[in-house]
C-alpha cells in the first residue's frame, strides 16, 4: 500500500510541474505576442527598433551555398551538408561475464570486426587484432561538413539572415546530380547504393576503378580549386606534371567497395518557396 500511495503522490507532483510548466511559457509566449513588432521585411528596418523583439515575413533572396573545398554550388539553397566517408573496418569491443564460483564472477572481453562507410577514421594499428583488418590510408579525410548561405536576405533586400539563423532550416535532401567535374586521378562520379544521388568516388591511391581509364596526372587549373582538396585528392599514379585535361568519368552503378575507398556526397536544404517567417530581437 505504501508504495502505491508513494507513487501516486510523486506523479500527482509531476503531472502539477508539468502543467504549471505549460501555463508559464503559455504566459511568456502572451507577453512576447503583446509586445512584437510586425515589420515589412522588403525593407531596412528602422533605427528604433533596434533590441526589439519583431515578426517578420517574406520571401528569401540568395546566391545560395557554395562547398569551400569541392567545386559544388547550390543556387537558391539555403545549407549544404558535405558527408565524407570511408569504407574501412571498424572494431567493436564486447564485454561478457562468467561465474567461475559461487562467489567469483569473471569478466571478458572480445572484439568483433565488420566494413561499413563511415565518417570518422578507424586506425587498424590501434585495432587488439591488426591482422587481416588494414585499413589503407584514404584520399579524403571522413567526416561531415555544413555550410549556410551568407548573402541570404528577405526579398527586396531587406533584413539580412545570418547563418545561425538560416540553420535552424531542416529538410535535407540529397543533391542528386553532380555537375562536370575535373578529371582526378582515378576518381568517378557513381551514384550512390540506394540512387538517391550521385558521390565523387576515390580508390586508394595507387588503385584504379573498374571501367575508368588511366587516371589523369593531377587536378586541371582552370577548376581553381583549393590547396587542400588537391592535396587530399594526390596523384594515384605515383606523381607527376600532365595536364590533367578532361572531365571525370562517370560511372552507371556504384563500385563494389575496398577497404581505403572514399566516397563524397552532398545534401542540401532550400528556402522555402513561400518564404520564411521569424521572429527575433534586432
Amino acid at each position: 500500500m505504501l508504495p502505491g500511495l508513494a507513487c501516486l503522490v510523486g506523479s500527482s507532483a509531476l503531472l502539477w510541474w508539468n502543467e504549471g510548466r505549460a501555463v508559464r511559457q503559455e504566459k511568456m509566449l502572451r507577453d512576447a505576442l503583446r509586445k512584437v513588432t510586425s515589420i515589412d521585411g522588403a525593407v531596412p528596418p528602422p533605427a528604433e527598433l533596434e533590441g526589439e523583439l519583431v515578426h517578420v515575413s517574406s520571401e528569401v533572396e540568395s546566391g545560395g551555398v557554395a562547398d569551400p573545398l569541392w567545386p559544388v554550388q547550390r543556387p537558391g539553397a539555403a545549407r549544404l551538408r558535405r558527408k565524407s566517408e570511408v569504407y574501412q573496418w571498424s572494431e567493436r569491443e564486447h564485454t561478457h561475464e562468467r561465474r567461475v564460483s559461487s562467489t567469483h564472477v569473471r569478466r571478458e572481453r572480445s572484439y568483433s570486426y565488420s566494413l561499413g562507410w563511415e565518417t570518422r577514421a578507424h586506425h587498424s594499428a590501434n585495432f587488439r587484432e591488426a591482422a587481416g583488418h588494414h585499413n589503407p590510408p584514404a584520399r579524403v579525410e571522413p567526416g561531415v561538413a555544413t555550410h549556410a548561405a551568407a548573402d541570404a536576405r528577405l526579398a527586396g533586400g531587406g533584413v539580412a539572415l545570418p547563418p545561425d539563423l538560416i540553420s535552424l532550416l531542416g529538410g535535407w535532401t540529397p543533391v542528386a546530380t553532380l555537375p562536370p567535374l575535373g578529371a582526378a586521378d582515378g576518381a568517378a562520379i557513381a551514384p550512390l547504393p540506394d540512387g538517391s544521388a550521385q558521390s565523387v568516388y576515390l580508390p586508394p591511391a595507387g588503385k584504379l576503378l573498374p571501367g575508368v581509364e588511366a587516371p589523369a596526372r593531377r587536378m586541371p587549373d582552370q577548376l581553381d580549386l583549393p590547396a587542400e582538396v588537391k592535396r587530399h585528392v594526390r596523384d594515384a599514379a605515383g606523381g607527376g606534371d600532365g595536364d590533367g585535361v578532361g572531365t571525370m568519368a562517370r560511372l552507371a552503378r556504384p563500385p563494389a567497395p575496398r577497404p581505403g575507398d572514399a566516397r563524397v556526397s552532398w545534401e542540401e536544404v532550400r528556402f522555402p518557396a513561400e518564404g520564411v517567417s521569424a521572429l527575433g530581437v534586432l
